[in-house]
This record gives C-alpha cells, structure tokens and sequence, in this order.
C-alpha cells in the first residue's frame, strides 16, 4: 500500500469544545479536517486516552463540535507542531484549557522543565523504595566499568579560567582561590 504525500500547505489549527458551551479542551493540527474528525470520532468509541474518556464521560461523539481556528499552510510537520504547542500554550495561559498533558511540539526536554516538581518528588520517591536495589546496581556498575572510569577520571581538561586538571577534580578546582578570581573578574 502506498503512502500519499501530505500537503502541509493544507495545514491548519482546530479546537474541540463541548456542544452548547465554550469550553474548548483540545487544540490540534492537521492537514484534512474531514479525515482527523473521523479518526477522533472513531478513537472516541474504545480508545482509553485522556481526551476520548473525556468526551465518553460528557455523552459521546454527538456532544462535540470541532472548529477550524485558522489556516496555518506550512512546509512540513514539525512546523505544524510547533504552531500547534503555541497555540495550546496560548490557550492554557488565557484558561480556556484547564489541563494538557501533551503539548504538540514540546521537546522531553521542556516537558521535565514544566513538570521539574512532579519529577523531583518522583525521583525522590523512587530512590527511598529502591535503596538497596540502586546501591546493588551502581556497585554492579562500577566493577564492570573500573578501568573506563578511572581513565576517563584520569584525562586531563582545561577550565574556562586556563588551568588544565584531571576530570575528577574539576569540583575541587572550582573552590580554589585561582578559580574564583578568575569568576569575578568575567561578571
């Protein structure tokens, strides 16, 4: 089966709201609005995501209108993506969506930075309930990586002040007086 080729300069931004009311809780993106109604309609019988449980929970497919909110023609998808988590983004700051989990777009990367507490108490967490298991697991670690780790310890680099040190004392050499000299003298 072939694939056809997707006209990104069809795209364009939808919402999704509630019949009878304002309350947009989806923002999305697509190239064929006809073609992405029919899959949400069809995800929205069994799939178990957060947006179809949703729309199930307030009476089905027959409660939901979805709207263009402007053309956005483009060269491919990733800039359509990007159009899409600005404009959701858009829409969280001004309340219209009260929760997104996924911001179209959005780099892992971002995403730890918008939730750093979530992941702070998670690691937390994980690290009290898994004690033992990751004390086995970096001793495990280190005896199958000893000689890496100590010549990768061992390399020499040099610091933004000038002065070449081993990389395993790059921690103690930015206490030293010569370090933070040179720290005061770049603000």
């Amino acid at each position: 089966m072939s694939q056809t080729k997707v006209n990104y300069q069809n795209g364009l931004i939808y919402t999704m709201r509630e019949r009878g009311t304002q309350n947009i809780f989806y923002v999305g993106s697509t190239t064929c609005l006809r073609k992405r109604r029919n899959k949400h309609k069809y995800s929205s019988k069994t799939d178990n995501r957060r947006i179809y449980t949703y729309i199930r929970s307030i009476g089905g497919w027959e409660c939901i209108i979805i709207e263009e909110l402007h053309k956005f023609p483009c060269n491919n998808k990733q800039e359509l993506c990007l159009e899409e988590g600005r404009v959701q983004k858009e829409y969280i700051a001004k309340g219209y969506i009260l929760e997104c989990g996924n911001i179209a777009g959005r780099t892992t990367k971002e995403y730890k930075q918008d939730n750093k507490e979530y992941y702070s108490n998670y690691m937390k967490k994980y690290s009290e309930d898994n004690k033992e298991k990751l004390k086995e697991y970096k001793s495990n670690y280190y005896n199958n990586n000893k000689e890496r780790l100590n010549e990768r310890n061992k390399e020499r680099v040099l610091c933004d002040c000038g002065t070449e040190v081993r990389r395993n004392g790059i921690p103690r050499h930015i206490r030293t007086i010569k370090h933070q000299k040179w720290v005061e003298s770049q603000n």
